[in-house]
């Protein structure tokens, strides 16, 4: 799984993702770990719920020194602590598309048991 998150951070300005189910625990994560990522997955968690009450997929929200991102699946979420200038419809993009990797590996993974 971990490999599909160190793709998102080939762009310069993505400085950490995490994938984590759709209420906030922690799958997986790249550019950071322990209380930190758990701190960036309950923030998105957050961000998350209110998008779901509004419908939407995919959010942003400024943070000191940059933003967080956050694009929701079905199963999983994704959220990126990148730089303030991020370009946000890109992201938004390979980040879904990273997460429909990620929800295809476990899917496979449960497949195979």
């Amino acid at each position: 799984m971990e490999q599909h998150l160190l793709a998102l951070l080939d762009y310069h300005e993505v400085l950490s993702v995490v994938a984590t189910t759709v209420d906030g625990l922690v799958v997986a994560t790249a550019g950071l770990d322990g209380d930190d990522a758990e701190l960036v997955a309950a923030s998105g968690s957050a961000l998350a719920q209110l998008m779901r009450r509004r419908g939407e997929r995919s959010g942003r929200i400024d943070v000191p020194g940059g933003a967080l991102h956050v694009v929701v699946g079905d199963e999983l979420m994704l959220v990126a602590l990148t730089e303030d200038a991020a370009p946000e419809a890109r992201l938004v993009e390979v980040m879904s598309d990273a997460l429909a990797r990620l929800t295809g590996t476990l899917r496979d993974g449960d497949a195979a048991r």
